[in-house]
């Protein structure tokens, strides 16, 4: 698990005054994170998938290079979606973040399910 929820609440306060020194120049909204506790985490769930392909839901990771990151480790493959919209930012432009992108709702939005097509990306499988 990560070491902010192995760690004690001594630890954890040190940890939070020296995030709040660091970014006390900064205007929010921001957000900070561990990248430590990133890596020690994905390691975790891929340890714990057993061999099985671990798919990142980008509800939960809204940052393209995080996203990378996470997908760059053994055991991970492809991205669930939120939205359409979001799997075509994913997926698309010279470089996206994964080309192995489910949507995990339906959608109605005509256009976007017309922009989906006009990638040329079909279902496989």
């Amino acid at each position: 698990m990560t070491s902010a929820a192995s760690s004690s609440p001594d630890d954890a306060a040190r940890a939070r005054a020296r995030l709040d020194r660091a970014t006390a120049s900064l205007d929010p909204p921001l957000a900070v994170l561990d990248l430590d506790a990133l890596d020690a985490n994905a390691g975790d769930l891929a340890r714990r998938a057993a061999g099985k392909p671990v798919r990142v839901a980008s509800k939960s990771v809204r940052n393209r290079s995080v996203l990378r990151r996470v997908l760059a480790r053994p055991g991970f493959t492809g991205v669930l979606a939120y939205s359409l919209s979001e799997a075509l930012w994913l997926a698309g432009g010279e470089d996206p973040v994964s080309t192995d992108v489910v949507v995990g709702y339906p959608s109605a939005d005509r256009g976007r399910c017309a922009g989906w097509r006009r990638t040329g990306r079909r279902r496989s499988g």
